[in-house]
């Protein structure tokens, strides 16, 4: 009988050691990874980054890395531009982004922060548990994550979105794969496909709630956006808001929204933009709300210039 605990223990000390070793090699490669990759999809894995703007928000704001300076072009934006977005772009996820990122020393002059109207009205993306799938494997920021408290499904999927068979396979052949850009490689002149998209399916996935007004939660969320325009200033930096172009016409929450930066602008000095209509050609879009390439550009260019150097 003792023979048998004997070995039963032996046994499992040999696989909890194997366990361990093999965690440190991933969290080595993935290291190795996050270093050789300059995407802002990693900014928050980065210590003591200094920018000049942060640009905070849902995936519209993530359409604007194809501004970042590529080889053999022009910047359409001066200075050095970070983007932080989630998808959905809930304003408590929004919030835990920017607490990582000036809680790692990192710094930024100015805040452009992408806000959609639908972003006041649901809490429903805020439950999508899955605000670091992808990163890279990193001791010091699964350490911050859990100091901050991101919550165990965020963290629990971080962990399951590296450890994965296929994956460990892909590193283990090529430790510094190049990196697929999703939003900012749209088509220059692709344009909305009515096959596909609909407007009307659109914006019932943006209320997942229901196609009303819910004080109740524009109350909830404007609370956690107020935190978060205190956060950024607490840090110096300048923020500004930016309702981003879209074909969606007027949302259900826009008034609030307006009526919200308004309020803000006067207690807390800060200041807005409403670009929500002035880009009404389908020509600059993939679907209602998502600029194309040749879109953002345009909108760059001619809007976004001016507020990132002045």
């Amino acid at each position: 009988m003792k023979n048998k605990i004997l070995s039963f223990i032996i046994r499992f000390m040999v696989f909890i050691v194997i366990s361990i070793s093999f965690l440190s090699i991933l969290f080595i490669i993935s290291s190795n990874i996050t270093a050789n990759r300059t995407k802002s999809t990693y900014l928050l894995t980065k210590k003591n980054k200094k920018t000049d703007v942060l640009m905070l928000g849902s995936s519209h704001a993530a359409a604007l890395s194809g501004l970042k300076k590529q080889k053999g072009k022009e910047k359409i934006l001066a200075g050095d531009i970070s983007i932080l977005s989630v998808s959905g772009g809930d304003v408590r996820n929004l919030q835990i982004y920017m607490d990582l990122f000036f809680s790692s020393g990192n710094s930024t002059k100015k805040v452009l922060y992408f806000l959609d109207p639908f972003a006041l009205n649901t809490t429903a993306f805020e439950e999508w548990h899955s605000l670091f799938n992808g990163y890279p494997l990193n001791f010091d920021f699964l350490s911050l994550l859990i100091e901050k408290k991101v919550g165990i499904l965020n963290i629990k999927n971080y962990l399951f979105s590296n450890i994965h068979y296929s994956k460990i396979v892909s590193l283990l052949k090529n430790p510094s794969p190049p990196i697929k850009v999703n939003l900012s490689e749209r088509e220059e002149t692709k344009r909305i496909d009515t096959t596909i998209y609909k407007k009307d399916r659109r914006i019932r996935f943006l209320y997942p709630e229901g196609l009303r007004l819910d004080n109740k939660v524009i109350k909830l969320q404007t609370k956690k956006l107020t935190t978060t325009i205190e956060m950024v200033q607490q840090n110096n930096v300048e923020i500004i808001f930016i309702l981003p172009p879209t074909l969606l016409g007027e949302q259900i929450a826009y008034k609030k929204t307006i009526k919200f930066l308004e309020k803000v602008k006067k207690s807390h000095s800060i200041n807005y933009y409403d670009f929500s209509y002035i880009m009404q050609d389908e020509k600059f879009f993939t679907d209602f709300d998502h600029l194309n390439k040749n879109g953002v550009k345009y909108f760059a260019e001619n809007y976004l210039r001016k507020i990132v150097e002045e």
